[in-house]
């Protein structure tokens, strides 16, 4: 699913009205309506909430408000307005405010907004606040009343994103308004599916405000010069990119993954990255791994195929690397628990070279960035060599080590700028994690939960990318099922316990049942 930012959406409005005749007054009384009827659905999961308190800025953003305020008081809602004392922004807004009077509503200044239980509809700033700009005070201040009353056991509506957070970058504010619930219109917005930005907005409700996909798509084709902006990845996204298995498959036309990973005290990593690619689906799977633990290898997983390396002889490793490389397998992965020392930098350099599908993690990544010199022209060379682009896979902390030069917010752009780097595809981790690719393509994922933030999770990640890769799907590709898949695993597992008890080898375990859910089962 796309998203757009503020400029997109500005123009989306303008071409609405151009190419299909409907004013902005006729777009806000759709966009009340999406309000009211979230509004009522609110209240009817909160019963113990009965009154509305809408605050307003001045602009379209409030004119939707005060649609919703008016079909509320309607519904026999008791409704009270909250405005902004500075002239009003649109003429549109202003004709809503003057029925909203004439209708008896009860109006007072952004001031006078009481910390209390009640709910609250948020419609002071939309796609058009800039997080550059400093909040007036008299707003400030209204938002740390929403605050408390929140913390009073108010709930908070948003009209299409949470007032305080920038619709292109995803940063807010301080203060900025935290929603349970975001209605928002035509597309989701990049700064409201993105972090920080998502944790201002509970649950996200898309409202196409009457119109058809196709045509807000074509609208959309027409108007928009910025193929940066990401996709939010959906169901019928990773549905579409299932792998098909045929009545008659075998090992072969599974493939054949290898995964260079652990190290003595590590070897867990190996263990979580190996049994996750073994439930992608791959044919098989050879890894290569430290003597030590071959032993908890075979054990653990039969279904492996494991080759030691003894002690730190890095032309030995080499050597073992280049005999299962003459295997063909179609992908390889390198870095869960592998260690930083000189065997692990020269496997890591070799497997650049040679290797076509590549999955490059946690130590590799450690690696990459001590000896960047090395490495990046390594990734940037296998393009002209006819090999793909590497799939990058750092967590926050690994991408300013690679990147310490760049800035992490917004991550969308962090992530493309890593990408482009190294010409290769990344998987920026963390919530909302971000996939981008060289050539600009970006997708924002949904799926997972604070579970995750559990040593070992990303080593299941990098199993599962792998796995998928090795069977025939794109690098990209690979990227975004496989980061949905691997979130979509651990909201199961929270959905059947809490997510806070969830260990990764749950989310291995709930693997299948993540297959099902998106439609992998044929």
């Amino acid at each position: 699913m796309r998203t757009i930012g503020r400029e997109q959406q500005r123009m989306m409005n303008e071409r609405i009205g151009q190419v299909l005749g409907l004013p902005v007054r006729i777009l806000m009384e759709h966009a009340g309506l999406a309000v009211a009827r979230e509004a009522s659905d609110m209240f009817a999961r909160h019963p113990g909430l009965t009154t509305a308190h809408v605050i307003c800025g001045h602009g379209q953003n409030a004119g939707d408000a005060l649609v919703a305020a008016r079909l509320l008081q309607a519904r026999g809602h008791t409704v009270t307005c909250f405005l902004d004392d500075a002239p009003p922004g649109t003429t549109e807004f202003a004709a809503q405010l003057v029925t909203i009077r004439a209708l008896g509503i009860r109006c007072l200044g952004l001031g006078d907004f009481p910390a209390q239980a009640t709910l609250i509809i948020d419609g002071v700033y939309g796609t058009g606040f800039n997080a550059d700009r400093k909040l007036p005070d008299p707003v400030a201040a209204c938002m740390r009343q929403v605050h408390l009353a929140r913390e009073a056991g108010a709930r908070v509506l948003s009209i299409d994103i949470p007032s305080g957070v920038d619709a292109n970058t995803a940063i807010a504010s301080e203060p900025a308004i935290r929603a349970d619930r975001t209605v928002t219109f035509l597309y989701p917005k990049t700064g409201l599916v993105s972090d920080p930005g998502r944790n201002f907005a509970g649950e996200i409700v898309i409202d196409r405000l009457g119109l058809g996909q196709d045509v807000l798509d074509r609208l959309l084709d027409e108007i928009d010069p910025f193929p940066g902006s990401p996709d939010w990845i959906d169901l019928d996204q990773v549905r579409g990119l299932a792998l098909p298995r045929p009545r008659d498959m075998h090992k072969g036309i599974a493939g054949r993954s290898l995964l260079i990973a652990g190290s003595p005290g590590f070897g867990g990593a190996a263990l979580l990255a190996a049994e996750a690619a073994l439930r992608s689906g791959v044919g098989l799977l050879n890894l290569l791994t430290d003597q030590s633990l071959v032993p908890a290898v075979l054990a653990r997983l039969p279904e492996v195929m494991v080759t030691g390396i003894t002690g730190d002889e890095d032309t030995r490793a080499v050597d073992l690397l280049r005999q299962l490389a003459g295997k063909n397998p179609t992908a390889v992965a390198i870095g869960p628990g592998i260690g930083v020392n000189v065997r692990s930098a020269t496997l890591l350099a070799s497997v650049m070279e040679m290797c076509d599908t590549l999955v490059v993690d946690a130590d590799a990544l450690t690696l990459m960035a001590e000896k960047r010199n090395l490495f990046v022209p390594l990734l940037k060379r296998r393009l002209s060599r006819g090999l793909r682009p590497a799939l990058l896979t750092p967590h926050p902390g690994e991408y300013r080590r690679l990147m310490p030069e760049s800035p992490m917010l917004p991550r969308h752009e962090a992530a493309m700028r890593l990408a482009r780097d190294t010409d290769s595809v990344v998987v920026l981790k963390g919530a909302s994690s971000v996939i981008a690719s060289p050539d600009g393509k970006m997708g924002i994922n949904p799926t997972g939960n604070d579970g995750l933030a559990r040593g070992g999770s990303g080593d299941v990640l990098t199993g599962l990318l792998l796995g998928l890769a090795t069977q025939g799907l794109s690098v990209f590709d690979a990227a975004v099922s496989g980061v949905y898949l691997h979130g979509l695993a651990a909201d199961l597992a929270a959905s059947r316990t809490i997510s806070r008890t969830i260990l990764p080898t749950d989310v291995i375990r709930l693997l299948p049942d993540a297959f099902r859910e998106a439609g992998w089962v044929t």
